[in-house]
């Protein structure tokens, strides 16, 4: 038997909260969160449904000293970033 819980929560609303007793019923959560989708602070997010990895976007910055302070300026962004596929075996 294994047991997990998981809660998730984007901007003001969170999910219910779901019970997984037997290893049977991991392939449903996997399954669900392939169809979870939500806008998180870095920008949308979503779990690849064959890899299981998450797709983001990726920002690139530059660091500039303004007076006593740095600041970090977004100068580009690569959307729907993901890890490439894996060969198995």
């Amino acid at each position: 038997m294994v047991g997990l819980s998981m809660q998730v929560t984007a901007g003001s609303s969170t999910s219910t909260m779901v019970g997984f007793k037997t290893i049977d019923k991991m392939d449903k959560l996997a399954d669900a969160m392939a169809k979870v989708k939500f806008a998180a602070p870095r920008g949308p997010f979503r779990f690849d449904p064959v890899t299981h990895n998450p797709i983001q976007n990726v920002y690139f910055c530059e660091e500039q000293q303004k007076g006593d302070r740095i600041v970090s300026t977004v100068i580009g962004t690569h959307r729907d970033v993901q890890a490439p596929p894996t060969k198995s075996g």
